[in-house]
Formats: structure tokens, sequence, C-alpha cells
């Protein structure tokens, strides 16, 4: 009888191969995604802090060619005194000997503190220091409100200098002072995927002198949220770390932020830098985008390609079955002998079927061993009956003579009795 919640062997085949293949492949591909998740994060952890050491290097090389150009530029030029001076002619030799990535050169009167010759305006790009110290260089760090001369504010160029180097006239009379602005970094757009980082420089008392939020430039660590994440780098970085740590500047925004610490570049002070290479989680995670979309690619294919495999594979293994179960559901209507199913592919199903013919063969010969049985017995029981039937007619009559000869005596003697009783 068949029952309805039972299942078929090719259903139970297919879901189960499903079951299990489908949890593991799933477990397999999260753990595969969570293994290079932590190891992008540690490999762009790594590429960041080497980046805030290469940002800080850059910083202190960028600071000491341009006091070795200024120094040597202040040295070989000479202002004639005793001739008008051609603001042209000044700024077209002074540009020649310097590079062309500064972006002012202004030439001042220290006497009458007035800019004889400026490329970026009338407003001087810093207050001068008297008097002027020869053969030494002046250097001091502009923050972007400041460093538009032109009253514009800039919001590119962050870590802007200053530095001023006396120049002689033809008397050798330190007259002038030669000053030139430029940028030490600008913050620039890095393409998705870039684990440079753009820079956070910060001073060891906590002023922020670059930043990617130009409004933070000048303030404090102190005025921002984060006060006690920033802290925590600048001991550390002071402490000799070079590392790599988890921030936010904004809220709900994870960060990962490189970190080192320079020597001040600008004075011969103890007070050190902190340089950052800050870039965002998901920036640095850029790339498992394309391993998720590569996994559920190969795991839509390895489920699709594991279905069609139980497809295929349940027929194979489920029709010698099949053919097994209806012989031997059919034995009893084969009006002729035919024989067990086999020639299987499958080793164990052609013993299952030798199996069963051997079965069916010991039936078979069980029954014709009945059989002869139960048609002697049905021979002996005609005979017995026979020999009885004619015992019973045989005895019959002897018997009867017996019997009322036993009776006979009895019954006269009752006749009397019942005689004399009544006489009585």
């Amino acid at each position: 009888m068949i029952n309805h919640r039972q299942s078929s062997f090719r259903r139970i085949l297919v879901t189960r191969i499903l079951l299990l293949f489908v949890p593991v492949l799933l477990i397999g591909e999260i753990v595969a995604l969570n293994k290079a998740r932590s190891s992008i994060l540690g490999t762009a952890r790594q590429n960041l802090t080497e980046s805030a050491i290469s940002k800080g290097e850059r910083i202190g090389d960028a600071i000491a060619i341009l006091r070795a150009t200024l120094l040597s530029v202040s040295k070989t030029t000479v202002i004639p005194s005793d001739t008008p001076i051609q603001e042209q002619e000044i700024l077209t030799q002074l540009k020649q000997q310097l590079p062309a990535s500064i972006e002012c050169i202004q030439l001042t009167n220290l006497l009458s503190q007035k800019i004889v010759a400026s490329s970026c305006g009338d407003q001087a790009i810093e207050e001068l220091t008297l008097p002027v110290p020869r053969d030494e260089i002046d250097v001091k760090a502009i923050f972007p409100l400041k460093a538009g001369i032109t009253g514009k504010r800039n919001t590119q160029n962050q870590l802007q200098v200053v530095l001023s180097a006396p120049v002689s006239d033809s008397r050798k009379n330190l007259v002038y002072s030669l000053s030139i602005q430029s940028a030490l970094y600008q913050q620039t757009r890095n393409p998705p995927g870039s684990l440079i980082g753009p820079m956070v420089v910060i001073a060891e008392d906590g002023t922020i002198l670059a930043h990617p939020f130009t409004d933070w430039v000048g303030t404090n660590i102190n005025q921002h949220p984060n006060a006690s994440q920033l802290k925590s780098i600048i001991k550390n970085a002071i402490a000799g770390q070079n590392n790599s740590i988890n921030l936010s500047f904004t809220q709900g925004k994870e960060l990962i932020a490189g970190y080192t610490a320079i020597a001040n570049p600008l004075t011969q002070q103890q007070q050190k830098w902190i340089v950052l290479a800050v870039t965002s989680v998901e920036n640095a995670l850029f790339g498992l985008e394309e391993i998720k979309l590569i996994l559920i690619v190969l795991t839509v294919g390895l489920i699709g390609a594991s279905l069609l495999a139980s497809l295929y594979l349940a027929p194979y293994l489920a029709r010698p079955v099949e053919e097994l179960r209806d012989y031997a559901l059919n034995i009893h209507s084969h009006h002729a002998a035919q024989p067990v199913p086999h020639n299987f592919k499958i080793r164990e199903f052609n013993q299952l079927a030798q199996a069963l013919d051997q079965m069916v063969e010991r039936l078979k010969a069980g029954s014709e061993e009945l059989e002869i049985a139960w048609k002697e017995a049905k021979s002996a029981n005609q005979i017995k009956s026979q020999f009885l039937a004619t015992t019973s007619h045989e005895l019959r009559n002897p018997l009867h003579t017996i019997i009322y000869c036993d009776i006979a005596p009895f019954t006269y003697a009752n006749q009397i009795l019942s005689f004399l009783k009544t006489s009585n």
C-alpha cells in the first residue's frame, strides 16, 4: 500500500544532495568573503601606514629643497642700488632661478617695508622680522584663510609655507627680503580604490595644519568630537609607532588612517608633526565588490551545476532500483519465467539482482517441494479415509451383537424388581 507521506527515491536523492551541498557552499562563500575582507583591510592598513611615512618624508624633502633653492637664489641675486628698479626684470630673473611650482614671489624693501616686486598682488604674504639674519632662512606656515593674496580663499592648496631670505644690493647691504610662497600639499581627488589617502597633518599641540575638510585647517583637535581618537594617535606617533587605526571625522562614516611622526620641518624645535593618510573603509574595500560579484556568480553557477548533476545522477541511481522494484512487485503475475533485470553499470545493483535471482530460484524450488508434499499428503489422506470406511463397516454387526447381549440381563432384572414392588 502506497503511503502518500513517503517520497520517491529520486526526489530524496535530489533534495538530499542539494540540502547537503548548498549549505556547505554558502558557508564556504561566507568564510571566503570574510577572509577576503580581513585580508583587504590588512593590506589597506599597511598601505596607508606606508603612505603616511612617504607623505612625511616628502614634506621634509620639499621644505629642504625650498630652503636650499631660496638660499642659493638670495646669495646670487644682487639688486642694483644706483639705478631704478625694474619690477618686471626682477621677477623674470627670480622666476628663472626658482621652481615653477612656487605660487608667489615678493621682493620687499626692509627699510621702507614696501613691496618692490610681486607676482601675486600688493598684499604682503608675511610680516617680516627685523633684523633679517644673514645666511638664514625664515620659514613660516600659513593657512588657506590667509593664503589668498587677492582675497580669494584657496581650498585646495594646504600646508602652505612662506620662506624669506635677505638679498643684498650692489654695496652688499642687506636691504631687501626675498619671500616665496609654496604649497607643500594639494588636496586632490583620488580614484576609487586608491589607498594613498588624503593627508592630515596635526602639530604636536593639536593644531590641524592640513585636512580634507578645509574648515578644519587652523583649528585645534579639541574643537572636534573625535579629539580623544586624535590625541591617542598623537601619543602613539610621538612614541615612535607607525601604525594604523580606525576613526571617524564625521558621524556614521568609518575611516582607516595610517600615521607617523616627523620632526617639525619649519623650526629646530623638538615639536613634531603627525602625518596621517586617511581613507574610508568603503574605499579600502573597493575591490571587495568585485569579489562579491564573482562569489555570487560562482555560487549561482555551482548551485545550478549541482542541480543538473543531481537531476542527472538521480535517474542513474534510481533506474536500477525501480526496475528491481517492478520485478519484485510483479513476480507473482509472471506466467512465464522472466529473468531478473541485470547488467547495470553499478556493481552493487548487479549483486542485488543476483541475490534476488537466487532468492527467486530458492522460492521456486521450495514451492515445487511443497506442491509434491501436498499431493503425497492428499493421496495418503484418501487411503486413510478408505481404510476407515471399510473397517467401520466390518466391525459394525459384531459390535451391535455384543452390545445387545450386555444390556439384556439388566433389562430382565429391572422388570422383575418392578413386579415385586407392585405385588407388595
